[in-house]
């Protein structure tokens, strides 16, 4: 890299004390310079270390207020979605039904967008409760599946219920670290109590939903409560830096912003390997039957072979 005069401005010589040109000492300049460039560098350095380091004031308000209010929204969702279920069972798609489902739509999405501008405004009573309508109304999205093929009503609570484990490891994972939770030095220890605790969870949910095709399950469900708890450790963290200049509920809302993006990838994705699953079945055996067929594997039943 070559210095120059901040006499002249012409180009020095390297290790030069003088300017050959106007005759200038450098030396103190160069060293000024020098010293300048390297507290960049560890500025540089310490916010690069620092990105998903939390101090203690934005660690207090993530553990306090973020995660407690999301496992609070995925319980009341699993909650609604399991009532609702059971108040429309049985029912047809009706233009009476429409008319309902879609009126239910529209005020999630209206609840979702007044939690985005009161959560902004600091306005932190009204925000939480446009959030706990959005969350109680989001049970109402998946009837239509269900009113389909009522079985496919514990594929949904699946969804909902990795979402609630995802969200629980963090907040396992901040109980037990509490102050080295996102501190520096402690990587290690995150990432042994974090395995822990997804096998636990994925123990969990394979008890809880009975599961026997277990390859199928993991495959989907073991990314997807990866994704869950590592969008609240890394995104949170980087969410709360804005600590102080936006108020704790719209940081909330941000979260769980990208969290409702990576359900909806989630879906889309598990739908997508069912089409492929059972068109490789068809292709492999047009007589099999799919009806069995789910991402969890229970209720599937395997298809014997006739003697011929």
């Amino acid at each position: 890299m070559v210095d120059y005069c901040n006499e002249c401005g012409k180009p020095l010589k390297e290790n030069a004390e003088f300017c050959i040109y106007c005759g200038n000492d450098v030396r103190s300049s160069r060293t000024i310079s020098n010293i300048q460039n390297n507290q960049s560098k560890k500025e540089n350095d310490l916010k690069k270390q620092s990105r998903y380091l939390l101090s203690d004031s934005q660690r207090k308000l993530f553990l306090n207020r973020i995660i407690p209010y999301l496992i609070i929204g995925c319980t009341i969702w699993l909650t609604t979605e399991i009532l609702f279920s059971f108040l429309f069972k049985g029912t047809s798609f009706t233009p009476e039904f429409i008319i309902i489902y879609v009126s239910f739509i529209i005020a999630d999405l209206i609840a979702f967008f007044l939690f985005f501008l009161t959560a902004r405004k600091n306005q932190i009573l009204i925000s939480l409760l446009f959030y706990f309508m959005f969350t109680c109304l989001a049970g109402t999205i998946s009837l239509p599946i269900i009113m389909f093929n009522p079985n496919l009503s514990r594929q949904v609570n699946m969804f909902i219920v990795a979402s609630l484990e995802g969200t629980l490891i963090v907040a396992l994972l901040s109980i037990l670290l509490r102050n080295r939770y996102l501190n520096k030095g402690n990587v290690f220890i995150h990432v042994i109590l974090f395995l822990v605790f997804l096998a636990l969870a994925e123990g969990a949910f394979f008890l809880i939903f009975s599961i026997e095709n277990w390859i199928l399950t993991l495959s989907i469900t073991l990314p997807y409560i990866l994704i869950v708890s590592l969008i609240i450790i890394f995104y949170g963290a980087i969410a709360m830096k804005n600590e102080g200049k936006q108020p704790w509920s719209y940081i909330l809302f941000k979260v769980l912003g990208i969290l409702l993006m990576s359900l909806l990838i989630a879906v889309a994705v598990a739908i997508l390997v069912l089409v492929i699953i059972g068109l490789a079945i068809i292709c492999g055996d047009g007589n099999l039957d799919l009806s069995g067929l789910s991402f969890s594997g229970f209720g599937g039943k395997k298809k014997k072979k006739k003697n011929t």
